[in-house]
């Protein structure tokens, strides 16, 4: 008998289709029938992508997100998707691209906003030297005490 692949028995044909129609960007039309199963469905978006089931379920089942399965945790990302996991059977139920912050730009600040922050990095400064300046207050201090 042949071994199963540990990435197989913990990703889902579900979580193959998600993959592939969410990063890597193919979506296929549904027949009028629709599919008949889900691995059939997934088989389909695989040979579209030019990958097989597999190299998919691979690419999903990461060394974080075994680690991520093997304690049980349901919801975690590695960077570039998020994974659901079912937390009784341990099984990748789906996919989904993490946020994305393009909305988020730094905001240009006014005058009287940079004078405010300039400030109160002053006051920090004073309340706290930093170490480098310390240092050379004391480097400063044994020179002229030699001489």
């Amino acid at each position: 008998m042949a071994k199963i692949p540990e990435c197989a028995r913990h990703v889902s044909y579900h979580a193959v289709t998600r993959y592939v129609q969410r990063l890597l960007d193919i979506e296929l039309p549904e027949p009028a029938g629709g599919y008949p199963t889900e691995r059939a469905c997934a088989e389909a978006h695989c040979k579209a992508s030019g990958y097989s089931i597999l190299d998919v379920q691979r690419a999903i089942y990461t060394p974080g997100i075994a680690l991520a399965v093997s304690f049980g945790v349901s919801y975690v990302g590695n960077g570039r998707f998020f994974v659901k996991i079912d937390p009784t059977n341990g099984v990748i139920t789906t996919v989904r691209l993490g946020h994305i912050k393009s909305h988020r730009r730094m905001r240009q600040l006014s005058e009287h906003e940079l004078r405010q922050k300039l400030r109160k990095i002053h006051r920090k400064l004073r309340r706290r030297p930093i170490g480098t300046h310390a240092i050379r207050l004391a480097v400063f201090e044994t020179e002229h005490e030699d001489a």
